[in-house]
This record gives structure tokens, sequence and C-alpha cells, in this order.
């Protein structure tokens, strides 16, 4: 079974918050690229978007679908989110791009608050897989 198909086999709403978070995944990466300013920023965005991926399919392949998945989100996205945090008080990321990017970041922290709470139960021993017949 693929990452993919393991997600599928979650409640509705954890595949509604997947689809959300992979929309403002792209979105804001795609936002931030258009223009020259916030180009890097974009770049930023891209790089974690491919360290995610590449680091959650390594998991997975060494666990499975378990609580440990989360540590990916919380290496790679809590730089990022502290990076656009700053990006944000800057003068670069304006107009309509700037509330995308706060959706983008206030998404990013509700995912990280399960995803701390997901890596230390895996820390405490909770290590069965989350699949619905696991």
């Amino acid at each position: 079974m693929t990452l993919s198909e393991a997600i599928g086999t979650q409640a509705l709403w954890i595949q509604i918050w997947v689809g959300w978070l992979a929309l403002f995944n792209i979105a804001a990466l795609a936002a931030l690229l258009i223009k020259r300013d916030t180009r890097p920023h974009g770049l930023v965005i891209g790089a974690a978007f491919i360290a995610n991926y590449l680091l959650m399919n390594w998991l997975y392949n060494q666990y499975g679908y378990a609580r440990i998945l989360g540590l990916a989100h919380v290496l790679i996205w809590t730089p990022l989110v502290l990076y656009l945090v700053f990006a944000l008080r800057g003068p670069t990321i304006r107009g309509w791009i700037r509330p995308l990017t706060q959706v983008f970041v206030v998404s990013m922290l509700v995912s990280l608050a399960f995803d701390y709470v997901d890596v230390a139960r895996w820390v405490m021993g909770e290590r069965a897989s989350m699949l619905p017949d696991g």
C-alpha cells in the first residue's frame, strides 16, 4: 500500500485536511513564484515541499502508516513557518499573495499542532499502525 492509499483509508475529515494542505502548498508555491520579488520565498517553499515529500515517504517505507510520519512536518515545516512569518513582516509579500500566504502559514500551524502531538505519542511508545485494520 502506498502512502496515498493509506491516507485514503482515513476518516473523511483527515482526507479533506490533507487535500487542503496540498492545495495551499501548491497555491502558495505558485503565487510566490509568479512575481520576481517573491520568487525566493517560492523557491524556499518548493524546496521544503520536495524535502517533506522525500522524508515522509522514507518514514512511511521504514515505519508504515504510524505517528512518526509527523516528524517530517515537524522537521521541515517548523523552520518553513518561521521563515514565512519573518518574510510576511517584510515588504515583499503583498497584494493578494499576502493573505494566501497567511492562510498557508495558519494551515501549517494547525497541522503542526497535530504533528507535534503525534510525534510525542510515538516517542512515548504508541508505535502501532494508524490504518483502520492495522
